[in-house]
This record gives structure tokens, C-alpha cells and sequence, in this order.
């Protein structure tokens, strides 16, 4: 283990990264698909399908009101 330090430690930089990129796009996917999902039933393409739009599309996740 006191061999390679410097890459261990690179390595863990880099599959921490890797891993924060994948995350962090997650969210803002998520958050995407909660707008179109508010924006969607607003226009009445789809229907409120578990009846929780007053109650999810009311809050930050919806901008088109």
C-alpha cells in the first residue's frame, strides 16, 4: 500500500469526480421531469395520474403558473 499513495489518492480524485458528474446530473433530470409533468397535465396532455398535481405542482418545482 505505501508503494503507489500518489495513485491511490489520483485515482480516488477521479472516481470521485466521476461519481459527483453522474449524480449531480440526476437531480437537475429530475427536476426536468417534474416541470414537464406540471407543465403536461396543465395543458391537460396527460391526466393527473396519482392525483398530486395541486399538491406537487404548486411548489418550486413548477414555474409555469
Amino acid at each position: 500500500m505505501k508503494r503507489y499513495p500518489k495513485t491511490l489518492f489520483f485515482l480516488a480524485v477521479v472516481l470521485g469526480l466521476i461519481l459527483a458528474s453522474i449524480f449531480g446530473d440526476d437531480m437537475d433530470g429530475a427536476e426536468m421531469e417534474a416541470q414537464r409533468y406540471c407543465q403536461m397535465v396543465s395543458d391537460g396532455t396527460w391526466p393527473d395520474f396519482n392525483n398530486n398535481y395541486d399538491q406537487f405542482c404548486d411548489g418550486p418545482n413548477w414555474n409555469g403558473k
